[in-house]
């Protein structure tokens, strides 16, 4: 079931970037997704040698990060954050969705559990995509200042991450800028951002899950 989730997640990033209709391609990747039920944590996404070999074909395999996730026992909401950091050297919020757990006949919450994967489009721009009881999408438009010219990195999380109530996860980190040639981040240093001041763009993104409904 995960190589077809991904094969139907690999259709809906192409066609999205080709401009066919993005309704119908969101519908195709509606399916129900198989997670180990002993772990809550956000992981990357497991991918094939062939898979890795598609991507890379398609210029995909450094534009997109696919994750999945299990709330941790008590969740009763996922949330997804983009940040930008601002002159200050200060997270400043720029998009937000998520996904409630479900509500179950005695009152009490499913945690949510699903994929989550971000990709960026070759306008810069960045599309958000939930795959848990149902599919939700989500677009953030490029930066103010174009980073057409710019040196970038990006990192997404590279290895399974333990998660715990009502605490952030980062989950990508992308910095541009025209000064630079080379780049040395990890996702940590999103709690660290004086470690990546004076950069002309830097956004990251971080998923949460809470004991309330968000």
């Amino acid at each position: 079931m995960k190589r077809v989730f991904f094969y139907i997640f690999l259709v809906v990033i192409t066609g999205f970037c080709g401009c066919t209709n993005k309704d119908e391609n969101i519908e195709k990747i509606n399916t129900k997704i198989e997670i180990d039920k002993s772990q809550w944590n956000v992981s990357p996404y497991e991918l094939t040698d062939q898979e890795i070999n598609l991507l890379q074909s398609l210029g995909l395999m450094n534009n997109y990060g696919l994750f999945s996730f299990r709330g941790p026992e008590g969740t009763k909401s996922m949330r997804f954050n983009l940040y930008q950091l601002d002159e200050n050297n200060c997270w400043e919020n720029k998009l937000t969705g998520g996904v409630l757990g479900e509500v179950q006949e005695d009152g009490r919450y499913t945690p949510p559990k699903g994929n989550f994967s971000v990709v960026r489009q070759n306008d810069y721009s960045l599309s958000f995509y939930i795959n848990s009881t149902g599919i939700a999408s989500f677009e953030a438009p490029p930066p103010e200042a174009s980073p057409l010219n710019m040196a970038s990195f990006i990192k997404f999380l590279p290895h399974e991450e333990a998660v715990n109530l009502n605490q952030e996860v980062p989950v990508a980190l992308i910095v541009y800028d025209k000064d630079s040639f080379s780049f040395d981040y990890t996702l940590a240093d999103y709690f660290t951002p004086e470690n990546i001041k004076n950069k002309d763009i830097v956004l990251a993104v971080t998923l949460t899950f809470f004991d309330y409904e968000d």
